[in-house]
């Protein structure tokens, strides 16, 4: 993972909208040439992030996921922001909205219809081995012409194998975690 430094980032960021900040910084911003920069802190001091760091796990899975037939992000950088003690990850942002505005934002015949599909999207994700750690509907794109994509693709594991029931079942708790989605 090659270091960027802080004039580079901040070169990459002038003009960007902030999309995502927590408590502790920034996040994910998007770029005026419609980039999107993703940002990754070291939470704790033993991690798994010392096998493989956070922006190399985030850029491989999604390499893999677009190599089963998945649609992702392609990431066009991996960098490490040493002023910031962060990772990066730079990608082309995908055209779509997120699966949660558009289940919000449907009819109930609509959001009925949307749900089948996706539910169709997510047995073929099942039968292709993606297990999830952390997923929500906020990280699942439909894109203008109705493909299903993931964004947010660093807590997933590449199995290999089509999921066991176990598995399965746990994937789909991950959805029902937040409220927002629950509805």
């Amino acid at each position: 993972m090659e270091p960027i430094s802080q004039p580079e980032f901040e070169r990459l960021i002038h003009g960007a909208k902030l999309l995502e900040n927590d408590r502790r910084g920034p996040k994910v911003y998007e770029t005026p040439d419609g980039q999107m920069v993703k940002l990754f802190r070291v939470k704790r001091l033993l991690s798994s992030n010392l096998l493989c760091p956070y922006a190399v796990r985030f850029a491989r899975n999604a390499e893999g996921l677009r190599a089963l037939g998945v649609p992702s992000v392609e990431v066009s950088k991996v960098a490490r922001v040493r002023h910031l003690e962060r990772q990066m990850v730079v990608y082309s942002k995908l055209p779509g909205r997120p699966l949660r505005h558009a289940l919000r934002d449907s009819s109930s015949d609509d959001g009925r219809e949307l749900m089948c599909r996706f539910g169709g999207f997510f047995a073929k994700v099942h039968e292709l081995g993606v297990f999830f750690r952390s997923f929500h509907f906020g990280n699942v794109l439909i894109a203008p012409h109705g493909e299903f994509s993931l964004i947010d693709v660093l807590d997933l594991q590449l199995k290999g194998r089509p999921l066991k029931m176990a598995e399965r079942e746990r994937n789909f708790r991950h959805i029902i975690r937040y409220a927002e989605d629950r509805q």
